[in-house]
């Protein structure tokens, strides 16, 4: 396994300590096991719980993983998981989108000056 994965596992363990064991013990045990076994040993990251987590630098894949255990584990309810589910449909939306625009063949030559 690559440095950035267990870097990437050294993050979700330290949010998921953060969290405490009332969400640690809605996961299945084997997947808290395996994210303990796989993470640095020499990367612990150290969260501000003032600040929201996006503005934290955690990398992408660690963001993702929190979301999906909160998707999958977390949610009381299926009112809950379709909110989320629309808020996860909606941010990849707008994620496609900018790409889109960024990409777009027609805005690509339009800021480039003739000499």
């Amino acid at each position: 396994m690559n440095i950035y994965t267990k870097e990437m596992y050294s993050e979700v363990y330290g949010v998921l300590n953060i969290l405490g064991n009332n969400y640690i013990s809605k996961l299945p045990s084997s997947l808290y096991n395996m994210i303990k076994e796989e993470k640095l040993e020499t990367y612990n990251p150290n969260y501000d719980v003032t600040i929201s987590l996006y503005k934290q630098n955690l990398k992408r894949e660690t963001l993702s993983m929190i979301a999906l255990f909160h998707l999958n584990y977390w949610c009381n309810s299926d009112d809950e998981k379709n909110k989320l589910k629309e808020l996860f449909k909606s941010n990849e939306e707008k994620h496609q989108l900018e790409i889109r625009e960024k990409y777009n063949l027609d805005n690509i030559f339009k800021n480039t000056t003739k000499q």
